[in-house]
């Protein structure tokens, strides 16, 4: 009865997502829609009928891959969403959209699995008088990773729902259309979790099928407040602040700005302003010039140089953002022949 009745709500879920990403999008994107459609329906088949079947290590696995997939920076992939090459623009629009949603149900399905292995483990000690003292402790590893790993799942595609957002904005935005995937897949799964989910677990599922999507609708409502250009003036701020840590800690200033990137850092954050530009930078044994390129509005073609703050006498300040200017020239070009 319960399976019958998961297959039921993942068939009109998997109805309801099509309909309305349909009717939100239109038909001019219908190729990679249909894709994306066939993608999200073998994904959330495959997880109904391998729930059961899977070892609870095997989803953990599982999990830690598509959160890996997830620390992909959303810089990146909005950038190469407008790749030439169609098979890779596809690919990307499914991962923009799909990634957030395989993710949400895999975090459902681990929840799940914790769940169950609870259980298993409660009536084990109900049943059996003398237990390994190995297999509990393994067990209860087990559940606490498949706890962890769902949080971790959950909370890393709330960040990038918001910087994917975020970086929404700085274009011509699409608002709301980027959780709807990701709200229908969350509701989904909570479904999924409320009927197979018993006694007082059940609750799990309630807490999933509301709070999930609650968080997802507000992190999108919160990011689309964000003014992204005061969002680069204070990254800019901050990248000055180190250039000058450097300056008194060194006597010079950096000749670029790997120098001064924190050990905790993957690397510095760039402009807010266009998707793969970096900052302008030029420097000196005693002064540095630090800018970005800036546009006034999404769609116009005038790209300008924007200097932050300077130090000394640059040779050079009008050129400093030559080379960062031609190089967003030759992507947007592409950008704007589509």
């Amino acid at each position: 009865m319960r399976r019958t009745a998961s297959w039921i709500v993942v068939v009109i879920g998997l109805v309801i997502v099509w309909l309305v990403t349909m009717g939100m999008l239109g038909a001019r994107d219908a190729g990679w829609l249909v894709l994306m459609t066939f993608v999200s329906g073998l994904s959330a088949t495959g997880l109904v009928l391998a729930a059961r079947r899977v070892t609870a290590r095997g989803w953990l696995v599982a999990g830690l891959i598509i959160l890996a997939g997830l620390f992909v920076p959303t810089a990146r992939l909005m950038e190469k969403s407008g790749s030439p090459l169609s098979l890779g623009e596809t690919f990307i629009k499914l991962a923009i959209f799909l990634w957030p949603s395989i993710a949400l149900i895999m975090a459902a399905v681990l929840i799940f699995q914790g769940f169950s292995l609870l259980a298993g483990r409660m009536n084990s000690a109900d049943n059996v008088q003398h237990v390994s003292p190995a297999g509990p402790e393994n067990t209860r590893r087990l559940i606490i990773a498949c706890f962890v790993l769902s949080g971790l799942l959950i909370l890393k595609t709330l960040q990038n729902l918001y910087w994917l957002t975020v970086w929404d904005t700085t274009y011509d935005p699409l608002g709301y259309i980027w959780i709807v995937v990701p709200v229908l897949a969350a509701i989904l799964a909570g479904v999924l979790l409320i009927i197979n989910l018993g006694r007082w677990t059940v609750l799990a599922g309630v807490i999933y099928f509301v709070a999930v999507p609650g968080l997802m609708i507000a992190v999108s409502a919160r990011a689309q407040q964000v003014d992204f250009r005061q969002l680069t003036e204070v990254r800019a701020e901050w990248v000055s602040q180190l250039v000058e840590v450097y300056y008194t800690r060194e006597g010079h200033y950096p000749q670029n700005l790997r120098q001064v990137k924190p050990w905790y850092a993957a690397s510095l954050p760039g402009p807010f302003i266009m998707y793969g530009q970096d900052w302008c930078y030029a420097a000196g044994g005693d002064y540095y010039l630090l800018g970005y390129v800036y546009r006034e509005h999404w769609s116009s073609p005038e790209l300008i140089r924007r200097t932050y703050k300077t130090a000394g006498e640059p040779p050079d300040p009008e050129g400093i953002c030559a080379e960062e200017i031609a190089g967003l020239i030759r992507r947007e070009s592409f950008f704007y022949e589509k």
